[in-house]
């Protein structure tokens, strides 16, 4: 605390409820994370009234204070929690306030905020005076499976199956596998998913220059879940397309010193203009990078029976090219050798999008006949 600049006379209270919680492991942690939740919330520090006999070993630790009755104060600014388990395992989180996230947001994200929160209270409320009258237990525990005795194979067999919402139980269940097959299942649901994926995909590339790299940060774990899952199901369930994903580290254009000749090998002098005046050169060469990547994905995804499409791992790259429409949407043009695989393989039609995620750059290549 010292070496962190914590002024002597303005100790951190510690909270020791032991006695409630048993040996603090995953449970108990649960139940201590809820109790600081409540110290942000309300700014009432507990005390340990059971603390009537404090070791006097821990005087000298003159930057913490062990309370032994509650204290009300101004405003608790963050909290954190250390668990230790039997094998000297254990784990630590730090809570930080939410005024302090809020005040960063402009105000229109802060009022979309605000109108989300409130119908999320409403349905809270709701579903908290439910159980004060006795129409529904507070915790709803689950006593059969989601799926019946005859859909338990299908389900188990079926890596891509996937329980829907039923608003009549209102529970999640596994439904209609008891009149189809488990492919015609595969398909549908394939479908479904393929259609949410491609409509996040475009929502992400059409905001692509208007969102923030803290923005993209942020949806960059929903989004390379939602195009691979994509992928993995458009891969099962069609056979009239191919598709292609890659994810490049944006670190990997970092430090170009040096490596001209790799990017001319790679990159056409358009691209390069393009990636060079961007405001992170890296970010733009790591997406056009992985939009290449993509494609090659994708047109080999659609012949996987054609042997020997490409001329190997260490042909250049320069001949797919990745340019800006009017729509500020990408898109591809191919030259040379890869347009001959395009049109011998008989494609049609070829689509990409781009998507900046953090320190990755995310692409999602499909190639139609």
């Amino acid at each position: 605390m010292a070496h962190l600049g914590r002024s002597p006379g303005n100790p951190l209270p510690v909270i020791c409820q032991k006695n409630l919680t048993g040996h603090p492991k995953g449970a108990a942690a649960a139940w201590m994370l809820n109790g600081l939740l409540q110290v942000l919330n309300s700014g009432l520090i507990p005390g340990n009234r059971q603390l009537d006999n404090t070791c006097e070993t821990l005087r000298k630790y003159d930057h913490l204070v062990y309370p032994n009755r509650s204290f009300q104060t101004v405003g608790v600014k963050a909290v954190m929690m250390k668990s230790f388990g039997f094998g000297q395992a254990g784990g630590e989180v730090l809570l930080v306030h939410p005024d302090y996230l809020l005040s960063t947001l402009p105000a229109d994200e802060f009022q979309h905020y605000s109108a989300s929160r409130e119908q999320r209270l409403i349905k809270m409320n709701t579903h908290t005076q439910g159980v004060i009258t006795g129409k529904h237990s507070h915790i709803q525990v689950k006593n059969e499976a989601p799926y019946s005795s005859t859909q338990e194979s299908n389900v188990y067999l079926d890596p891509t199956a996937r329980a829907e919402y039923d608003a009549t139980s209102k529970t999640w269940r596994f439904g209609g596998a008891d009149s189809l097959t488990a492919e015609e299942n595969r398909r549908l649901r394939a479908e479904k998913r393929a259609k949410k994926a491609k409509a996040a995909a475009d929502a992400a590339s059409s905001s692509n220059k208007k969102t923030s790299d803290a923005h993209q940060a942020d949806s960059s774990s929903t989004l390379l879940t939602a195009i691979n899952q994509a992928a993995t199901d458009l891969g099962l369930a069609s056979k009239n397309m191919g598709m292609g994903v890659d994810v490049e580290p944006v670190a990997t254009f970092e430090n170009l010193n040096g490596r001209e000749d790799f990017i001319r090998r790679n990159f056409t002098d358009q691209e390069m203009a393009y990636c060079y005046s961007a405001p992170h050169p890296a970010a733009s060469f790591a997406g056009r990078w992985a939009a290449k990547e993509a494609v090659i994905k994708a047109i080999s995804s659609s012949a996987p029976t054609e042997p020997n499409l490409w001329k190997g791992a260490g042909a250049p790259l320069r001949e797919i090219e990745i340019f800006m429409t009017a729509s500020g949407a990408p898109s591809v043009l191919l030259s040379g050798y890869p347009l001959q695989v395009f049109n011998r393989l008989g494609l049609s039609k070829l689509s990409v999008s781009i998507s900046h995620s953090g320190d990755f750059a995310v692409s999602q290549a499909v190639a139609n006949f």
